[in-house]
């Protein structure tokens, strides 16, 4: 009701349209999906009677409260599309293939070798809920640009960038430079930093295009705490936690400039709003004599990718003459299918976290998929020593002689992860890496370069270590894992024994709990009682006397009974034993109980602290109790060892 109020109010002036859209921003989310277009269409209502002539206070007033509502439908629509594709069972028909120019590492008879082939891809069909929701942000953005555009105006050509922040979740800046100083220069918006390539280079002209020319160029920058394009094909390769940059180019008329193919890069810093935890993992090396190498597999999912790999040695001692070999291929038989060879000491060093770190850029990556196989191992140098033989020329001096320790077994911490840098295509609704390479990445932020500008998202997934099972096999001879096959033998027999002796133990459990039949119940006795015996607490309570009993009731009594079990001990110190009873017939309502014991314990139990009995009828559910709370003992109390206790109820 109050979003159907919105679009009623009387905006007469500046002040009035910007309190209006902070109402709408305080009821955008969340919203019923019906309200979602209706909300989109308000705001760019008051996009349109916003006063373009307005102090540049106002407008900046203006502007915050429309990125702000922005954000809050944006979530909405986004929230509302993912939802709706997420509940589809069957995947929209295919319209037409596309085709992709792939490399690919094959393994032929133990040789390797790269096959580039030409793929028919299924081009992506954008569902009703992504196109819906592409129409609602697609007009969003253009209230942001609007925005954009009446800010620019007031913006002074040399003078830092005019900035509006709402909040965490979305950050603008916008500006005037001179196009002879753009080459280089870089501005920060919200934590994302964009650095500039020449303008020259933007346009394909040459270089000195700007000679005797004074030429003003405009940059319109945003900053997304999260994906602008919460939908379309490939949305899985972004992740959760990237924000999503912005960056347009305007001539001194405010006239957008297009830039698909720039000669230079665009360099984008996108951070992501948390830092994404990167668990290492300590490995136990095994090493074949063969290999020589400790492997690990790492599955790259989609060509233009970036990979980088942390090696930390558990004692930081190490690791001088240790070696790290990467191939696109599996390293399982010879190290001669490894591409490159590095000493950890020549890789980046982090002093902060002791990690070495090996970063393959999207270019050295390029377009190969598949199983990329690194290995960790120690590198042997010695000199060479002349052995004078008439055959053979000794080598020079000072000659070093390299091998691979086979013995390698020191253990180390290993990460990998995959960054990407995607853009979001507006004619496919797809994100795509066209035209984007990643240069550097770490846990809070990818770097990205772009030759054409749009909305600009990254991709950063940590990667398991994988197993690579024909390696595995190829090395588990007895002999040479003696020490895993013996811990694991003794392992499994532990096993085995702790599991009989639970079992035997599950059986004595079993014994100890429920209720003893007397042992000189007659069994053509049917009537049966349940006898509760309670123990006292205090020190030498219980007993290993022979404990008796008479039970007398208004129709019959019992002969003499005796509480024993020979499978568990009984009258224990606070303990409480059941017992069933059975009779030829109804005792009726129970008078007396007289209970006794022979005193035959040996020392201290041989007394006994008797505090009650309880005694239930199964048939009836009638309760009898017969309280005692004294000792029957000879050396306690009265000395009496015998009992005549009265029943109540």
């Amino acid at each position: 009701m109050m979003l159907g109020s919105v679009d009623k109010f009387s905006t007469t002036s500046m002040d009035e349209v910007i309190q209006v859209n902070n109402i709408l921003g305080s009821i955008s989310y969340p919203l019923p999906d019906e309200k979602q277009g209706p909300a989109v269409d308000v705001l760019v209502a008051l996009s349109g009677l916003a006063d373009k002539e307005a102090p540049l206070s106002q407008q900046q007033d203006f502007v915050a409260g429309t990125l702000a509502t922005t954000v809050s439908l944006m979530k909405g629509v986004n929230n509302m599309a993912q939802k709706s594709n997420a509940t589809k069972t069957k995947p929209p028909e295919p319209q037409g293939t596309s085709t992709l120019r792939r490399v690919k590492r094959m393994a032929v008879n133990d040789s390797f070798y790269d096959e580039e082939a030409e793929e028919e891809v299924e081009s992506y069909q954008p569902s009703p809920e992504d196109l819906e929701a592409n129409e609602k942000v697609t007009k969003m953005l253009g209230v942001v640009g609007a925005s954009q555009g009446a800010l620019i105006q007031a913006a002074v050509v040399g003078e830092e960038p005019a900035r509006i922040d709402a909040g965490e979740n979305v950050n603008m800046a916008v500006g005037f430079f001179d196009a002879n100083e753009l080459k280089g220069r870089s501005v920060e918006v919200g934590g994302a930093v964009y650095v500039f390539p020449s303008y020259c280079a933007v346009l394909g002209e040459p270089d000195d295009c700007l000679t005797n020319r004074t030429v003003t160029i405009g940059v319109q920058m945003t900053k997304w705490k999260g994906a602008v394009h919460g939908y379309g094909g490939g949305r899985e390769q972004l992740s959760n936690d990237s924000a999503t940059v912005q960056l347009s180019l305007v001539d001194a008329n405010s006239q957008p400039i297009p830039v698909n193919n720039s000669l230079e890069d665009f360099i984008m810093y996108i951070p992501r709003s948390e830092e994404t935890s990167v668990e290492p993992t300590l490995v136990e090396p095994q090493v074949s004599s063969r290999m020589a190498l400790s492997l690990h597999n790492l599955h790259v999912p989609a060509p233009r990718v970036a990979v980088t790999v942390l090696v930390r040695p558990e004692n930081e001692t190490e690791g001088e003459d240790w070696v790290l070999a990467w191939s696109s291929s599996t390293m399982n038989d010879s190290f001669e299918y490894a591409d490159n060879l590095v000493y950890l000491n020549n890789l980046t060093y982090h002093s902060d976290t002791g990690f070495y770190e090996l970063f393959l850029d999207s270019d050295v990556v390029g377009d190969t998929t598949g199983t990329y196989t690194f290995g960790i191992g120690r590198y042997n140098r010695t000199l060479a020593v002349p052995q004078e033989h008439p055959c053979f020329e000794d080598p020079p001096p000072d000659t070093y002689l390299f091998s691979y320790h086979t013995n390698f077994s020191s253990p180390y911490y290993f990460s990998t992860f995959v960054s990407s840098c995607l853009f979001f295509d507006n004619e496919r609704l797809t994100w795509s890496s066209d035209g984007c390479t990643v240069k550097a990445a770490n846990s809070s932020i990818t770097v990205c370069a772009c030759n054409h500008l749009t909305s600009f998202g990254s991709g950063f997934f940590v990667t398991p270590n994988t197993i690579d099972f024909s390696y595995v096999f190829a090395n588990a001879g007895f002999v040479d894992n003696l020490t895993i096959y013996l811990t694991l033998i003794i392992t499994l027999g532990l096993y085995f024994i702790g599991l009989v002796y639970a079992r035997i133990m599950d059986k004595k459990d079993l014994e100890k709990i429920g209720a003893t039949p007397l042992s000189d119940n007659n069994p053509n006795d049917h009537y049966l009682y349940i006898l509760i015996v309670h123990t006292g607490q205090v020190p030498n309570s219980g007993t290993k006397s022979k404990v008796q009993f008479l039970m007398v009731g208004d129709w019959d009594e019992t002969d003499v009974r005796t509480l024993n079990d020979e499978k568990r001990p009984l009258l224990r110190r606070g303990g409480t034993d059941h017992f069933v009873m059975a009779t030829e017939k109804p005792l009726g309502p129970l008078q007396y109980l007289r209970i006794w014991h022979d005193n035959s314990g040996k020392g201290k139990d041989a007394s006994w602290f008797f505090s009650y009995m309880v005694v239930r009828d199964v048939q009836n559910g009638e309760e009898f109790q017969f309280i005692n709370n004294e000792w029957l003992a000879v050396e306690e109390g009265d000395g009496q060892v015998s009992r005549v206790l009265p029943g109540c109820i």
